[in-house]
């Protein structure tokens, strides 16, 4: 049988299936339909051919699950916000897409208090550049139904709760 190779890694069988069988002792092609029949029928395809597409297949659909994860834990952090929580914000502003952050100061019943980030990022992170820290004297207020609609728009790109040192969240000036 013939394979379908990629990287001259075998995927699977294509064509036919052909049996050819040898006598042991002489080395001479044995021609017989019976026999031939009966082992055809008896080969398949190992498993292990099927492997690679079933491991391609798990790990699309493994990251659609994370993705999905992300979302619903996105969803959950902003409707129920904590102090610290960081978002962060895409804003639109024409031909390029600045990122900034927020970190929530205060929580109250219907919104929160947050400080800005002080240096806008070209790209999503998920850390502060290390001249980047938080204007602790410049809060402003949204209201958590404006937060939920932020986030259902895509304005708000990530989520970070219980974060390390390492992202450098907790700086401010």
């Amino acid at each position: 049988m013939e394979y379908y190779h990629w990287l001259f890694i075998p995927f699977w069988p294509t064509g036919e299936k052909s049996i050819r069988i040898i006598c042991n002792a002489c080395g001479e092609p044995f021609r017989s339909d019976s026999l031939q029949k009966e082992y055809t029928s008896r080969t398949k395809a190992p498993f292990y051919l099927y492997a690679w597409p079933i491991l391609i297949c798990c790990i699309i659909a493994g990251v659609f699950i994370s993705l999905y994860q992300e979302k619903i834990e996105n969803t959950r952090m902003v409707a129920h916000p904590q102090v610290g929580d960081v978002y962060l914000i895409k804003q639109d502003s024409g031909t390029i897409l600045p990122y900034y952050f927020i970190q929530v100061a205060r929580v109250s019943t219907d919104s929160i208090m947050a400080y800005p980030n002080h240096v806008q990022y070209d790209e999503s992170t998920s850390r502060l550049d290390e001249k980047d820290y938080f204007i602790a004297a410049d809060t402003f207020s949204i209201t958590i139904p404006e937060l939920k609609k932020m986030l259902e728009k895509g304005i708000i790109d990530k989520v970070s709760r219980g974060y390390s040192e390492a992202s450098g969240f907790n700086r401010f000036k």
